[in-house]
């Protein structure tokens, strides 16, 4: 009973502290109010030169109690506003709606890889100029239109935004995958010489929400987005800070997973006018499961022989990347160019985006096996 009180106490809470943090006037009840969820934007082509902006909001709907049930139930709910521009959605989606929507509390902003491609500078301007949103709220790049990704029902959550906020949040545990991807941090991204944004990319596969891969952009537009796979391998590079598996694989019975957290260090330097890049990646990590190296734990030749194999595995993985990187994604999406801004001078009209793809790249790696578990089953 007390749990179910608990329950109904939060979304009350969320409700009144609203009122202070908008300026919400006296005469506004919580019957006309929708506290905003999820951001989302897309676009559509009416010429090639007009362009039809799309603004859909994910939005809290807070139900009646039965008489049977203490819970106050909550579900979410689309409103969506079309305009030439993006404050024209603001006008159109107020004319349809009939209660006043509550920014500060958004958890993802939601871009269609349409209106990415596009560009998202409006998009962050408009964001930004709105002292009410939340500036710590998760950016991410769909394949569908945002409308159905916000729209979209995943169980067990009052609206697809509060799944893919914890997605995002915890993605970070494995795949190398950036801690940093709040809206503020891509703010940052767009406007620091030498960087490219670099934003998680996610999908509806099979009913389910899923982070497919890195949308990679030049500036504000998106023009690749890498594979699950190859995001791994780019954002070891492009990270200081991750955690990752390695795997090494002999049969279908017979391999080692090795869960290592990692680290970079970058150096850049110029041999005949052009720019040479040497990346420094160290792996610490444990094993978490080997039936594939005999005596691992007990044998100092089989321990180097593991490290040495996983080096020399993340070491061809980068160098792979690196060649798409130059020859496919034409972006330099693990963010050399700062490096290089940094040292030889910043504001000096220099292409970094051209010089890094023109440039010369070592990959270093050093692995080394900090934990063995609580044992291994080895006959």
């Amino acid at each position: 009973m007390k749990k179910n009180k608990f329950l109904i106490i939060i979304p009350l809470l969320v409700i009144v502290f609203s009122f202070f943090i908008t300026g919400i006037k006296d005469s506004d009840v919580v019957e006309n109010l929708e506290i905003v969820a999820g951001i989302g934007s897309d676009i559509e082509y009416e010429t090639p030169d007009i362009i039809s902006y799309s603004t859909p909001l994910s939005v809290y709907i807070f139900g009646d109690t039965s008489e049977n049930d203490e819970n106050i139930r909550v579900s979410s709910a689309i409103r969506r506003g079309v305009g030439g521009t993006l404050g024209k959605t603001r006008e159109n989606r107020q004319s349809l709606s009939d209660k006043k929507s509550i920014f500060g509390f958004e958890k993802v902003y939601v871009i269609s890889e349409d209106s990415a491609v596009c560009g998202i500078g409006p998009v962050i301007d408009i964001l930004f100029r709105n002292p009410q949103l939340n500036d710590t709220g998760y950016f991410v790049i769909c394949k569908c239109k945002a409308e159905d990704m916000l729209s979209h029902k995943v169980k067990g959550y009052p609206s697809s935004s509060d799944f893919i906020e914890g997605l995002l949040k915890n993605e970070y545990n494995y795949s190398f995958f950036p801690k940093d991807t709040k809206i503020t941090d891509l703010y940052t991204s767009l406007y620091v010489e030498g960087i490219n944004p670099v934003v998680p990319y996610i999908e509806i596969i099979d009913d389910n929400i899923k982070v497919s891969g890195m949308a990679l952009f030049k500036e504000s537009r998106m023009v690749a987005k890498s594979s699950f796979d190859d995001s791994k391998w780019l954002n070891l590079m492009g990270n200081d800070k991750g955690r990752g598996i390695v795997s090494l694989q002999k049969t279908a019975k017979n391999y080692a997973d090795f869960y290592a957290y990692s680290s970079k260090k970058v150096y850049v330097n110029k041999i005949g006018g052009k720019l040479h890049f040497t990346i420094n990646l160290r792996l610490k990590g444990d094993i978490i499961t080997n039936t594939y190296f005999k005596d691992l734990s007990k044998n100092k030749d089989v321990k180097k022989t593991f490290e040495n194999e996983i080096e020399e595995k993340v070491r061809k993985n980068c160098c792979s990347i690196i060649n798409k990187m130059k020859t496919e994604y034409r972006t330099d999406c693990i963010g050399l160019g700062q490096y290089a801004a940094a040292k030889y001078g910043r504001w000096s009209n220099t292409d970094w985006n051209k010089e890094v793809l023109n440039s010369n790249i070592d990959i270093n790696v050093k692995a080394s096996i900090e934990n063995w578990g609580r044992g291994s089953f080895e006959k």
